[in-house]
């Protein structure tokens, strides 16, 4: 419990700016999910470019090693920076790491993490939707248009 209570000390004060606060617990071993939050904070504030030099060479590791959270990382890579693969198969890495953990704590993460990615996934599908209606919209005002100067051109 107490390693648990320093974690939320440390992902305040660094959210908060306050590093200097959290340099002398250094020296407790990190958890998976400390790791991950680290992880996510330090992708955030790479650029583009780098977020696909990332991405290929977490890609290269993922299919070289069976590491649970290098899986875990991807898949959050997905969902913050889509060309990093597909939501799908990321949430899929998220069950099967989530079956095979035996950390409480991870798998308590990774509920929240496939939430997370459920609600982008079905936002996304909504979107594709919204898309595929205002195509659909577009080309009736588009041949009502085409209809319209037929008649104007009968007219005159």
């Amino acid at each position: 419990m107490e390693v648990t209570k320093t974690f939320v000390f440390c992902l305040i004060a660094a959210l908060a700016g306050c590093t200097h606060l959290t340099k002398s617990y250094t020296s407790v071993e990190e958890s998976d999910v400390q790791k991950l939050v680290s992880f996510a904070q330090e992708f955030s504030l790479l650029n583009s470019n780098k977020k696909k030099e990332v991405c290929k060479l977490m890609l290269q590791q993922k299919k070289s090693k069976s590491d649970l959270l290098l899986r875990v990382k991807h898949a959050y890579m997905v969902a913050v920076y889509p060309p990093c693969g597909s939501l799908d198969d990321a949430i899929t890495d998220l069950e099967k790491t989530k079956v095979e953990t035996l950390d409480h704590e991870l798998e308590l993460f990774l509920d929240y993490q496939m939430a997370v990615m459920g609600r982008i996934k079905k936002d996304n599908d909504k979107m594709i939707q919204y898309k595929d209606q205002l195509k659909e919209a577009q080309d009736k005002l588009d041949e009502i248009k085409s209809i319209e100067k037929a008649l104007n051109n009968r007219g005159n």
